[in-house]
């Protein structure tokens, strides 16, 4: 077993819930830190609304899901330096995103017959916006300065259709807990969801976060063993959690706060995340991407 239970930055991990039934345990839910979130949009389908087709050039290596904005990331080769170019293109909620808060001179274009502005005079940085035929603004943009063809390439084969997040995992999530986001690394498969509380989705205080093969802190724990699986809990008050061992891959189940606090005592929530932990269901082979469930099916 890799290093289990450690915290993290990185993209990675999947999270989740289940109620824990028929003993008797009371199930603390993640704890409420600073103020609730300000009223935002609400996802009803963790499912993307768009796709990229991959090819021989464009290879998808990063998806994201959040109550504001859905995203693809793809590789589109290397630039004439020899550098691998990034972009990304998300599609934001219903009355969010748009071009209005873009600093710079917007200069008026098109996208696939569409409206759109580029950056031009005093901008930030390079970008493509447009409006879908449904109003959701749309916008590609690469990470690196100068790759606006990369962008404006990516706006053109982008395809309004939905496409899935693919989990290596199943579960239930307990009446109060919320998915916050959801997360992958596509090539690695490495898997972040994030829950929060009612009425706390889009913070990261309070969170709890189910991973698998996160790039995560080394634990400091006992071992113990998880529906025949070998196991580490971490019971320490700030960032209390469990790993396993499925197949050769870590998955964890373990609060998270924002980096600079505060760090309140978390540990009564400790029987939620064991529960959570026993009610992860795995596909029999994890290395076959086709038997992974879709988030939409998971979380609806």
């Amino acid at each position: 077993m890799r290093p289990g239970l450690r915290r993290s930055t990185s993209l990675a991990g999947a999270a989740t819930a289940v109620l824990l039934v028929g003993c008797g345990v009371p199930l603390q839910r993640p704890t409420d830190v600073g103020e609730q979130a300000p009223p935002g949009p609400t996802r009803e389908h963790w499912a993307l609304s768009h796709r990229v087709p991959g090819s021989t050039s464009v290879r998808v290596v990063g998806q994201r899901v959040d109550a504001y904005a859905e995203s693809t990331t793809v590789s589109l080769g290397r630039d004439a330096s020899g550098a691998e170019v990034r972009c990304s293109v998300s599609v934001s909620a219903p009355g969010w995103g748009g071009p209005e808060n873009m600093v710079g001179e917007k200069v008026p274009t098109t996208v696939q017959g569409r409206p759109a502005v580029r950056n031009g005079a005093g901008a930030e940085g390079d970008y493509l916006i447009w409006q879908r035929a449904d109003g959701a603004w749309t916008q590609s943009m690469c990470e690196d300065e100068g790759q606006s063809a990369f962008q404006d390439r990516l706006a053109e084969i982008v395809v309004d259709e939905p496409s899935e997040i693919l989990l290596p995992f199943d579960v239930s999530l307990p009446a109060g807990l919320e998915v916050s986001s959801v997360e992958q690394d596509v090539p690695s498969g490495e898997t972040t969801v994030r829950l929060a509380g009612a009425g706390r989705v889009g913070t990261e205080e309070g969170a709890l976060v189910l991973s698998f093969d996160g790039e995560l802190d080394q634990p400091e724990g006992r071992k113990t063993v998880i529906n025949g699986r070998p196991a580490m809990i971490d019971e320490t008050a700030r960032f209390p959690g469990v790993c396993l061992d499925v197949q050769g891959h870590d998955v964890c189940v373990r609060t998270d706060a924002s980096d600079t606090g505060p760090y309140p005592d978390r540990s009564a929530e400790l029987p939620m995340i064991m529960a959570l932990a026993e009610s992860l269901r795995f596909p029999d082979d994890l290395e076959d991407r086709s038997s992974w469930t879709a988030a939409q099916d998971v979380f609806g």
